[in-house]
């Protein structure tokens, strides 16, 4: 039997089997290990494809939902600073309805601030300026809702105060002119619009206005027009009324800072402001708009409010 053995063996190793036949080797490939050693790779290989795909997938998903909750996150944050700024004109709105019920000197209540016209928020803090400071001189660039309060204080509240109210288009100071009171210190005055070049982009602004601001020095200054929208820097006619034509105690409002070209505008007044070594205080206040309200020492209070 040893003699045979050594004669004649047979091993299997791997994939092949070794055949010893008088002491040579004859290795010969095992088709059935072959088969399960391919069937073996071909297991491991899909295998880690189908891993490789997984993790693909899965960081795939991650990217995905990150980019969807950073989305979300983001929108939500708009919506509840919308629900927030809604929520502030709403209560303005309230109060400034409240207060006015009480003022002998209001006659019409009516107020319709919608659209484009001047909101609560800017009918709040005009009537807690109108009734705290009591202006002198008013320089207001736009006609609208704000037009009906500062008539009826200029008519019926101090009539020794000077307004002056600037608006571009014909039609519409025939439209709301015969809303408004009519006195000897109140003055609404028509001018053109002209058109300027500021850091090579075009922009709108009241022609002459010296003819009208002469060397009159204003204590509140309301600016709304002309219209600002998609102007890179809107409403720049306060820039040449900076400083002659302030007054040493001033309030100016400045609507709709909420958008670019007004921010745009309020830094140039800053800027002239500081030029001038005019000292002021700011804050703004946020609504379904915001309005920048620029007030010297004397009168930087009305912020409490």
């Amino acid at each position: 039997m040893k003699i045979l053995e050594t004669i004649f063996s047979v091993k299997n190793r791997n994939i092949h089997k070794i055949i010893t036949i008088c002491g040579i080797k004859i290795k010969l490939r095992n088709k059935t290990l072959i088969k399960e050693k391919q069937k073996q790779a071909f297991i491991e290989y899909k295998f880690k494809n189908l891993e490789n795909s997984v993790f693909d997938k899965l960081s795939s998903m991650k990217e995905d939902f990150n980019t969807f909750s950073n989305i979300a996150n983001t929108k939500i944050e708009l919506y509840l600073k919308c629900i927030q700024k809604q929520n502030e004109e709403l209560f303005k709105g309230m109060i400034f309805n409240n207060l006015i019920q009480n003022k002998d000197w209001i006659k019409n209540k009516e107020f319709i601030p919608t659209k484009g016209a001047a909101t609560y928020s800017f009918l709040y803090i005009l009537l807690i300026i109108l009734d705290k400071i009591q202006p002198e001189n008013i320089l207001e660039f736009g006609l609208g809702q704000t037009t009906k309060l500062t008539t009826q204080y200029a008519k019926f509240k101090n009539p020794n105060c000077f307004l002056q109210t600037i608006d571009h288009d014909e039609n519409w100071i025939n439209a709301m002119i015969a809303e408004l009171p009519v006195s000897e210190n109140i003055n609404i005055i028509k001018r053109e619009l002209g058109t300027f070049t500021l850091n090579n982009t075009k922009n709108d602004k009241y022609n002459n206005l010296q003819e009208v601001t002469k060397d009159t020095k204003y204590d509140l200054i309301l600016i709304d027009g002309p219209f600002g929208f998609n102007r890179t820097y809107p409403r720049t006619n306060i820039l040449d009324l900076i400083p002659q034509n302030l007054a040493e105690d001033f309030v100016i409002i400045l609507d709709d800072a909420e958008r670019d070209g007004e921010q745009n505008t309020a830094k140039l007044i800053f800027e002239k402001l500081d030029e001038s070594n005019v000292k002021y205080s700011n804050f703004y206040q946020h609504a379904s708009k915001s309005q920048l309200i620029i007030t010297s020492d004397k009168y930087k209070f009305i912020s409490f409010y």
